[in-house]
């Protein structure tokens, strides 16, 4: 994470690191603890000079940008209200655009609250695509701290970004509640738990102090078992659906002509993922297992790809590798035969966006088995020193490679759909108000009545 622009190189890295984080907190929306801990830090004099001005002058420029006027308050009245960490660059906001597209599509009107994570440091605003989205649609409108909200139904997606609530938030009244487990408690699974993203009492307080009682699905089979595995004891009082909120794509979207693919030359491998150590294979041997370093395969990564460089020191010739957003992903999948993805040990992946989108796109899938769970026969499932192996069989035979991208299309528009997510998302809000009548035909049965009477 890069630090603010107040921490210059003069100051150790470790102090670097901490002041980011509270000053990134400081202007997030967490100022009541960061104000205290920044002032209390800045008068330290066994502190470093430098380190303690640039503390400083970050809480200078929170106070200017305080001091600024603001909107006047807003009261929004909308179907349904999306609350979630806004800034994000990967898939969670990939989800919520995707749910607002579907949902406006259905004549639903939509609501944004960006809610930051506590514990992430980076200092981004709301991300360009939810921007454009509320920029080209009124009946996309992003909410602010201070207004109001009525909403038939709320959704809340990414834990995180409730394990604390920033100090000033606009005041909800929803008529149902949810939470979208999207991502797991931890990172790890293996023998034990490791690497704590979020703790499950703590969003459940977070979560019932501001919205009250509220429903928690989980984003797939997999992340239904982990709470059921490891964290039953902590889930025992909370309602969960047996039904999964699975993330969507719109199939027609993706609906094109692909090329054929060629009879000769390299097979040309995919993988599209966030450049996160989770994300790919822990050992230089399964990740050259999943993308071969072969002249026999071309392989395209799309995201970056600095955790694999760190294994595996310089990366293979034969990949070419896109940093994320570099490229669009209908791009990326229209010039791949086989999409590969494969995670790190003892990693969990609370859904797979990437693979779903390959799916619709009609590219077959070669899968971690891990991820069975959720896609079942849409995919094929290969430990990475089998990969290899299963992509050449598959390629070579036409007739069973047309078969896969059928059946991961057909998962697509049964499971994971726009028109999926608007009936679970209507199934779910209250029945409208029946409309009042209007008043000129009160005041015409009432004359109707005054007549009647006269005339007895």
């Amino acid at each position: 994470m890069p630090a603010p622009q107040w921490f210059g190189p003069e100051i150790p890295e470790k102090k670097r690191l901490s002041g980011a984080r509270w000053t990134s907190r400081l202007f997030r929306g967490f100022h009541k603890e960061a104000r205290k801990v920044i002032k209390r830090s800045s008068e330290d004099e066994t502190e470093l000079p430098a380190y303690r001005i640039a503390l400083l002058q970050a809480l200078v420029r929170w106070h200017e940008l305080n001091a600024k006027p603001r909107p006047e308050p807003v009261a929004h009245d909308v179907d349904v209200l999306i609350v979630s960490d806004l800034s994000l660059p990967g898939g969670t906001t990939a989800s919520n655009a995707a749910d607002v597209c579907a949902l406006r599509e259905a004549g639903l009107t939509v609501a944004l609250l960006h809610h930051p994570s506590y514990e992430l440091d980076a200092l981004r605003g709301v991300n360009a695509k939810i921007l454009a989205l509320a920029a080209e649609d009124d009946g996309v409108r992003l909410v602010r701290s201070r207004d109001r909200v009525h909403a038939r139904l709320t959704i809340v997606r990414f834990p995180p970004c409730m394990t604390r609530l920033v100090d000033q938030r606009p005041e909800v009244a929803s008529d149902r509640t949810v939470l979208v487990v999207n991502q797991a408690p931890y990172y790890y699974y293996g023998a034990e738990p490791q690497r704590r993203s979020w703790r499950v009492p703590e969003v459940h307080e977070q979560m019932t102090s501001w919205f009250g009682e509220h429903t928690w699905y989980c984003a797939s089979p997999v992340i239904a078992d982990l709470l059921t595995a490891h964290h039953a004891d902590e889930t025992a009082a909370i309602d969960i659906s047996a039904e999964c909120w699975h993330d969507i794509t719109d199939p027609e979207h993706w609906a094109t002509e692909a090329p054929e693919r060629p009879r000769s030359g390299p097979i040309r491998i995919g993988r599209h993922s966030r450049d996160s150590k989770i994300k790919w294979p822990s050992s230089a041997a399964d990740l050259l297992g999943c993308l071969p370093a072969s002249e026999d395969f071309s392989v395209t990564v799309l995201g970056g790809a600095e955790s694999p460089r760190r294994i595996l020191g310089d990366l293979p010739a034969n990949w070419t590798v896109h940093e994320f957003d570099a490229l669009s992903v209908e791009a990326f999948l229209a010039s791949i035969d086989v999409f590969v993805y494969h995670l790190a040990d003892d990693g969990v992946e609370a859904f797979g966006r990437a693979p779903m989108e390959a799916m619709a796109a009609g590219v077959p899938c070669v899968l971690d088995p891990r991820l069975e769970p959720t896609f079942g026969d849409a995919a094929v499932y290969a430990a990475p020193e089998a990969v290899e192996q299963v992509v050449r069989e598959l390629v070579a035979d036409r007739e069973a490679y047309a078969a896969q991208a059928d059946r991961g299309l057909a998962k697509v528009r049964a499971s994971f759909s726009s028109a999926h997510l608007v009936r679970l998302v209507q199934s779910l809000m209250p029945e409208p108000e029946p409309e009042p009548e209007p008043r000129r035909g009160l005041i015409s049965r009432l004359r109707s009545r005054v007549g009647r009477a006269g005339g007895r």
